[in-house]
């Protein structure tokens, strides 16, 4: 919801991430949506997942820096705002999924 607004075309204005997801070209079918979450899952699950002491710290190590150590590590070297910048469509998803959900 963050970067694409859930724009199935969405393209960065760099055009190095593509679709909903806007994921990079390490994603194999990348454009496609069930493809890029499914990826995106595996890649968070080898992170720790939902297992992981704090999840939102991991998403931004999977997503700004996963070649690093730990999600401390990421988030302590990265550009903190992203993590404020996802959290704040929590409460949107939270909307959307109840809505889906129901």
């Amino acid at each position: 919801m963050q970067e694409s607004a859930l724009r199935v075309g969405a393209v960065s204005p760099n055009r190095a991430w593509v679709g909903i997801f806007q994921q990079d070209t390490s994603y194999p079918g990348r454009g496609n949506p069930n493809s890029a979450i499914a990826e995106f899952f595996n890649r968070l699950d080898a992170k720790g997942g939902r297992h992981a002491p704090d999840i939102w710290k991991t998403i931004f190590w999977l997503q700004q820096a996963p070649g690093v150590g730990s999600a401390e590590a990421a988030f302590a070297g990265g550009r903190q705002n992203y993590l404020a910048e996802i959290q704040s469509q929590r409460q949107n998803a939270l909307e959307m999924y109840r809505t889906i959900a129901k």
